[in-house]
């Protein structure tokens, strides 16, 4: 604001408008024993506005009053220069209308934010278990767990991690879904 009394006003004003910035994350767990992370953001226009407006001061002179008394006027106890100043209407100008940052819905960073991708899920420790079969031992260990569909016990691992994370996802959403986000 730069003022000069009885001459002029004059104001610039930069301004970032309000917007919305919000950064999300999730971890998914998927039907296939999949972990999914994900990291991203999104955000509304972001702009910065420059403006500036004047106002010059409007003053007058009464000349005369009185056409018998010119003491009240220009000589008298109540005299001034200037009878009366007021600021003009102000007309504001915009001088740099700037987008800092376009608008995004959904940005993500790095990851997923889709249960089902290929190439952001990992599997969960022993989801896909496949052990080494040695060829030609008579170990029936390994011969059980080679995944043979021959086997009774193909996919023996597999279906006990499946079942273990599904039984610890669901007492955490059973015991935990309904309390308030940290504040």
């Amino acid at each position: 604001m730069f003022n000069i009394e009885r001459l002029l006003y004059w104001e610039m004003t930069g301004d970032i408008p309000k917007f919305n910035f919000n950064v999300w994350g999730s971890v998914i767990v998927n039907a296939e024993g999949s972990i999914c992370p994900g990291f991203g953001y999104a955000n509304d226009l972001i702009e910065f506005i420059w403006t500036t407006s004047f106002k010059f001061t409007d003053c007058y002179k009464n000349i005369l009053v009185d056409l018998c008394d010119f003491s009240s006027t220009w000589t008298g106890y109540d005299a001034k220069i200037l009878d009366e100043c007021d600021l003009s209407n102000d007309s504001t100008i915009k001088l740099v209308h700037l987008h800092l940052f376009d608008a995004h819905t959904d940005y993500t960073l790095f990851g997923t934010a889709y249960p089902t991708s290929l190439k952001y899920c990992w599997p969960l420790p022993g989801v896909g278990f496949k052990p080494a079969c040695q060829v030609g031992t008579n170990n029936v260990l390994l011969g059980t767990l080679c995944g043979t569909p021959s086997s009774p016990y193909a996919g023996l691992v597999e279906n006990f991690a499946k079942m273990a994370y599904g039984n610890l996802g669901t007492y955490i959403w059973d015991n935990y879904s309904g309390m308030d986000p940290i504040q």
